[in-house]
């Protein structure tokens, strides 16, 4: 599967689509290759996705980059996507800010 994921991450280099750049990057996160996968999600969300964004979030946060992931998913909430709500509460949380946090999970409460 690894050779798989590297043929696909080498071909889409250079990609503009923005729907096989996020399955691969959904694929490789599941596999645990974060910085992969964060590369993945990146140029989706250059692309202007929003799905892409949320999914850079997940990635800066399995890699413990909370405020870069707070980034990420703020952007994603601008551009509508609700499930943000939850995984920027929790990124705040480890951040300590739990009073944004609290005002994140009502957030996602009330979407």
């Amino acid at each position: 599967m690894t050779e798989d994921l590297d043929a696909r991450l080498a071909r889409l280099q250079g990609s503009d689509d923005v729907y096989a750049l996020i399955d691969l990057g959904c694929d490789l996160a599941d596999v645990d290759r974060q910085v992969d996968a964060e590369w993945c999600f990146r140029r989706a969300a250059d692309l202007g996705d929003s799905v892409a964004s949320f999914n850079l979030g997940n990635a800066l946060a399995a890699q413990k980059r909370f405020a870069e992931a707070v980034e990420a998913y703020e952007v994603a909430l601008d551009a509508g996507e609700p499930d943000a709500w939850r995984n920027l509460g929790k990124v705040l949380e480890d951040l300590g800010d739990l009073a944004g946090a609290m005002r994140a999970y009502r957030g996602a409460v009330e979407a």
